[in-house]
């Protein structure tokens, strides 16, 4: 099985995406009570961190300023 897929086949990116996409702005530790909710899983914080950094150096997510 994949490292990278959660239940249902599910990436932890696309749980961040989703959950913004419905709910946002969230901060990086609400996203992270989002992700560990939705995935049922025990994510770290440093995870949903690293997660959201690498979606912002892809150019998938953007930060703004404030925010």
């Amino acid at each position: 099985m994949d490292p990278t897929l959660l239940p249902g086949g599910r990436t932890t990116k696309a749980i961040i995406i989703d959950s913004l996409a419905e709910n946002w702005p969230l901060s990086i530790k609400k996203l992270c009570f989002a992700v560990k909710k939705v995935s049922g899983k025990k994510l770290t914080y440093q995870a949903v961190y690293k997660s959201v950094k690498e979606l912002l150096d892809d150019g998938v997510l953007s930060k703004q300023d404030g925010a």
